[in-house]
């Protein structure tokens, strides 16, 4: 029997996908793996991991864990709802690599702070919201309860469906 922590190594590099999912002991994963696979730690315990040198985030990788908060240096590539119904996420630090974000890849997640300043050549952050660049789409809003306006910049001429879902 497992106890209420477990601190785990991951060595080869890669979480498969549905490793720890729906496992309930709080995880701290302290190597940084080159690919989490899609739902590696949906609805776990997972409350730390470094990302120092992960590259692809699968679908639904976190979704619904208790993860706090995440910093990914080199991620190109996150999946769709991958950081989707994370209660307790409240920052986000991404990097200049960002090829790929996922539709939905935060939703539900009551994120307040959205760091990395340029997320590559597509993404960019603005005060509390996230524009897809090559889309001219406002793809994510931070919620924030004193907020009853929002002034985006005049290239943004779509709204995402989802861009109000962590609201």
């Amino acid at each position: 029997e497992i106890g209420s922590s477990l601190t785990v190594e991951i060595l080869g590099g890669e979480i498969p996908e549905g490793y720890f999912e729906s496992f309930s002991a709080n995880i701290v994963v302290t190597s940084s793996p080159k690919c989490v696979g899609n739902r590696a730690f949906k609805d776990s315990g997972l409350t730390q991991i470094t990302l120092a040198d992960t590259l692809t985030i699968g679908s639904e990788a976190f979704s619904g864990s208790r993860i706090q908060s995440v910093a990914m240096p080199c991620v190109t590539h996150i999946g769709a709802g991958a950081f989707s119904d994370c209660s307790q996420l409240k920052s986000i630090v991404l990097n200049n690599a960002v090829e790929v974000l996922g539709e939905n890849w935060i939703a539900g997640s009551p994120i307040s702070k959205l760091s990395g300043a340029e997320f590559g050549t597509r993404y960019r952050t603005a005060s509390n919201y996230l524009v897809d660049q090559a889309t001219s789409t406002l793809v994510y809003i931070a919620p924030d309860s004193n907020v009853t306006d929002i002034v985006v910049d005049k290239e943004v001429i779509r709204i995402s469906s989802s861009a109000f879902n962590g609201s």
